[in-house]
């Protein structure tokens, strides 16, 4: 064993607050302990946590200082646990140094409910460094002063942000700590104030530390909603602990460890053989994917990357093995006991150097050919200046180098060219070794290396075996099988030129299919595999490979409805060629944009198979086709240098091999690649929320090499709501092109897309788009994302009121209606309530006039006139047809006209008559304008007693 270093024992580890430590959780003891060790391996002390951390723990962080002399009080820790596939806890601790103890502050126990699932996987805290830009006096200064603090940037800073001050270098209190609260942030004329809920009690200089933390980054395996198909990530507030967003990728479930980079501004996550760095304030896209290095010196088996954690452009890798090698290309894998860290860099390095040519099998002597050379950086980036020497090893001793010395420096784009000349008598296998310098130290050496062979021969005078036909196809691709050809051809034309021996070119045909796929193979894509089941040759070649002629026509693949299929009905088998009745159809390209872009590096290599053919033999006296095996060949060749293979396919013709028992007719290498990214900005942004309904639909979208052709491109839309599902409706004649120049005079398109309806509260909306670009072999692009509408939480309300609010002089026979109007899922009518002065009206006494589910009329007669002169209060409660049951609950009052009086004429006896007899009759009468009388109030009274009368109603003649 070698190269060890922190030596833990779990699986977990974070920066300590003392000067070169590291801190890791240790839940293996009766009391959980966060164990401080020395970068070297030893402990320096142990903190007990006041809660035992008994679930799954998905990793440790510290947010704070990392130059301390020793522990302090008041340091935070953070803590993530996963209980089960729907919750999960997050703790944040401080140090209590007087006990050796860490204490818990918080428990935030995170539940799976609505479309929030917690199957959390790996957790991130955003936290920050940042320094004094002022000195701040503290205690012992003006008591102004030390109410705030001037800082170098006040970012995501607000109303009760945590900051840890120090630790000082004010002599006065040199190595001080404190801990202050955010109560507002001012600007003023020379930048910005941070003013605290209490002064700050020591004193620090210019350049003081201060440590602060925002939000907490949870992922999760499975997808807003709930689905299993892709996992989620999830932003909160690390204070309110609110969710703030969500973001869901395929990528994500696949997390397997997480941590917040200051350096990138984004939350830093492995996955595989790769870590990506998701930018949370740039839609969580990704800055870049940089390869771990996470193999074994076979370049086959991988190892697990367990943690990760970062110091300005540092990067520490928490692994139980470590691959390094030496200045020679020679590479060892080194196994632990316990976990250590490999230190790695942000910083860009030559990572890998890849050589390739064009031809590499050379026909006769003093043969000329260019050797390509690529070297890339981890992110797989193109480096330039960088140092390449190529070596001639046993093989040709008569080749040589132009230049000769085989040095040369890579271009602006990371490339070199060195030309190899062939001897004039060797035949065979000659190795290229190539080596690029400034590579990191940390993975052993300062050099990378690859290598490359040319054969030599004079002229083709044995059968090329199978396995050399194969592998020559695979490392020269269609190039090499075009050059084959013009040699077959040229002998077919003349017999003369053959060797010795062979009257036919026949005995060349190679009996394979090689399909090739790399990075714009052509200017039109890849090359689409083809199931022949048939055995290909040379002249069937011809048709299908684009260069090669037959009758000075191109036949390609033709493309069916279903893509590109073979045979063909219109395969002329004793011809070989394909009857076209119109021009020639392109072979089938596609680019589709992903949600996720992957970049693993994995290469696996397929070495043990059987290839099985059929063959005559002789059974029970029969000549009979049986199927046999014949032995199995290493086919495909990997480089040593993981990461930079082209992804290549071999068509096996007449041929099958089994990999676990299942038969399969072509061979295949697994590679991962970088997805380009096609859509440079949307709005609404891809997976967004809370988007209003009216809204645009605008995407910019860019080309790869060649200009988008705007005649082309087709959208497509889908709306799922309260409404049902309207399933995709083309929008391609509503759409307003823009193009824009995407560098390299290719050309982008701005789509910008204005619905003719509004969409629904809490719909999601579903959005394709497909266009090909100008190629001569057009690409097609096709998009796909969705967002989704703000939910509705607006209530109904009501409009054209009859009377209106606060009316006067309102008859008293009057009707009473009003109009009830909802912006979102409509009226639930179901849940209308009336009122009228606190009484229920009967749903029976309601007229509703229903125009559609979101306006209607509702008028309500009243069985008898109303009072003269009375104030009556009409109350309307009713709720909308949303989730949220928004409520309307209005009122409103009007007042009726008052009535003109009761007027008393022809008394009998009049007035103050003297000398009335005891029995004498009396009356009146009473007369009432507009309104009449109401009988039933008429009442007199003799010396304050109420009497028995008669009442007469008078009919008046006019005349």
């Amino acid at each position: 064993m070698a190269n060890e270093n922190i030596e833990i024992q779990q699986p977990n580890f974070c920066f300590g607050p003392q000067v070169g430590t590291m801190c890791t959780i240790d839940t293996t003891n009766v009391n959980t302990v966060l164990r401080v060790k020395s970068t070297s391996g030893g402990t320096i002390v142990d903190y007990s946590f006041t809660s035992n951390i008994i679930n799954e723990l998905l990793g440790v962080e510290y947010i704070g200082p990392t130059n301390l002399s020793g522990m302090v009080d008041d340091l935070t820790f953070f803590t993530v646990e996963r209980i089960n596939s729907s919750n999960c806890i997050i703790k944040r601790w401080e140090t209590q140094t007087i006990f050796n103890q860490m204490y818990l502050k918080e428990q935030i126990v995170k539940y799976s409910i609505g479309n929030n699932y917690y199957d959390a996987n790996s957790f991130a805290i955003e936290y920050y460094n940042r320094v004094f830009t002022s000195a701040n006096a503290g205690a012992s200064g003006p008591v102004g002063l030390a109410q705030y603090l001037e800082m170098d940037s006040v970012f995501g800073i607000k109303l009760g942000t945590r900051l840890f001050l120090g630790p000082s270098t004010d002599p006065d209190n040199f190595g001080a700590t404190e801990v202050v609260h955010v109560s507002s942030v001012v600007m003023y004329a020379g930048g910005y104030r941070v003013y605290l809920t209490s002064p700050v009690q020591n004193q620090y200089k210019i350049g003081d530390q201060i440590s602060l933390y925002l939000y907490l980054y949870l992922y999760s395996k499975q997808a807003y909603g709930g689905s299993y198909d892709s996992g989620t990530v999830y932003k909160f507030d690390a204070y309110s602990w609110n969710k703030i967003e969500a973001d869901s990728k395929d990528i994500y479930k696949r997390v397997t460890t997480a941590r917040w980079c200051p350096m990138v501004r984004g939350v830093a996550s492995v996955v595989g053989s790769n870590m990506l760095f998701i930018r949370p304030y740039e839609s969580y896209s990704n800055w870049r994917s940089l390869f771990l290095k996470n193999y074994s010196a076979n370049n086959t088996d991988s190892y697990e990357v367990y943690d990760v954690i970062f110091k300005d452009y540092s990067v520490y890798k928490l692994q139980d093995k470590t691959t390094l090698r030496d200045d020679e290309g020679n590479k060892q894998t080194f196994t632990w006991d316990a976990y250590n860290y490999q230190e790695d860099t942000l910083l860009p390095y030559s990572d890998s150097i890849n050589m390739w040519i064009d031809r590499s099998i050379l026909i006769g002597y003093l043969q000329y050919e260019a050797i390509n050379i690529q070297v890339r950086d981890q992110y797989n980036v193109s480096l330039r200046d960088v140092n390449v020497n190529l070596y001639i090893e046993p093989g040709d001793i008569g080749a040589s180098f132009d230049p000769l010395s085989g040095y040369g420096v890579t271009d602006i784009n990371g490339r070199l060219t060195i030309y190899y000349s062939s001897g004039s008598s060797y035949e065979g296998h000659t190795l290229i070794n190539g080596k690029a310098d400034k590579s990191s130290t940390s993975t052993g050496s300062e050099f990378v290396w690859n290598s490359n062979n040319f054969v030599s021969k004079l002229y083709y005078d044995e059968d090329i075996s199978l396995s050399t036909k194969t592998s020559i196809a695979s490392s020269n691709s269609l190039k090499q099988i075009g050059l084959w050809y013009e040699d077959y051809r040229e002998w077919k034309r003349n017999l003369s030129l053959l060797p010795d021996g062979k009257s036919s070119p026949d005995w060349f045909k190679p009996d394979v299919w090689v399909v090739q796929k790399s990075f714009f193979t052509t200017p039109g894509g890849d090359w689409v595999d083809i199931n022949s089941g048939l055995g290909i040759e040379l002249e069937v070649l011809e048709e299908w490979l684009p260069g090669l002629y037959k009758s000075g026509n191109q036949l390609d693949a033709p493309k069916k409805d279903e893509g590109c299929t073979f045979p063909f009905e219109n395969w002329d088998f004793d011809n070989g060629y394909c009857n076209h009745e119109s021009d020639p159809y392109p072979i089938c390209n596609q680019i589709k944009v992903v949600e996720e872009f992957v970049s693993e590096g994995k290469l696996n290599q397929l070495t043990d198979f059987l290839i099985y053919e059929w063959v005559e033999e002789i059974i029970d006296g029969i000549l009979t086709m049986v199927l046999r095996g014949i032995p199995p060949y290493t086919i495909i060749t990997l480089p040593d240098e993981a990461g930079n293979l082209q992804i290549s396919q071999l068509k096996l013709s007449k041929h099958t091999y089994y990999v676990d028992g299942q038969p399969h007719d072509y061979l295949w290498i697994y590679s991962n690649i970088d997805q380009f990214i096609f859509v440079e900005d949307a709005v609404p942004k891809f997976w967004s929320e809370k988007n209003p309904i009216i809204t645009n639909i605008w995407i910019r979208l860019r080309p790869f090499v060649f200009s988008l052709d705007n005649n082309t491109l087709r959208m497509w839309v889908k709306e799922v709501s309260y409404m049902g599902d309207t399933g995709y409706y083309e929008v391609t004649d509503q759409l307003t092109l823009t193009n824009f120049d995407a560098g390299g005079g290719a050309l982008g398109i701005e789509v910008l897309y204005d619905p003719i309806e509004d969409f629904h509260h809490a719909a999601v909306i579903f959005i394709r788009i497909e266009v090909y670009d100008i190629a001569p072999i057009p690409n097609f692009v096709s998009v796909d994302y969705f967002f989704n509408v703000i939910p509705d939480f607006k209530s109904p309300y009501l409009t054209n009121l009859s009377p209106g609010r606060e009316e006067d002089y309102v008859g008293i026979n009057t009707e009473v209606s009003f109009e009830i109007r909802d912006a979102g899922a409509g009226v639930d009518l179901e849940t209308l309530q009336c009122f009228i002065n606190s009484i229920k009206i009967d749903d029976s006494d309601l007229f509703i006039e229903e125009y559609d589910r979101w306006y209607c009329k509702v008028t309500y007669t009243p069985s008898k006139d109303l009072y003269y002169g009375k104030t009556y209060r009409m109350t309307v409660k009713v709720s909308d047809s949303s989730d949220n049951e928004n409520k309307l609950n209005d009122a409103w009052s009007f007042y009726t006209v008052d009535s003109d009086g009761v007027v008393f004429v022809d008394f009998d006896p009049i007035r103050c008559k003297r000398g009335v007899s005891r029995f004498s009759d009396v009356s009146v009468i009473a007369l009432a304008d507009g309104g009449g009388i109401d009988k039933d109030s008429i009442k007199l009274q003799v010396w304050d007693k109420d009497v028995d009368i008669s009442k007469v109603p008078v009919v008046y003649r006019v005349s």
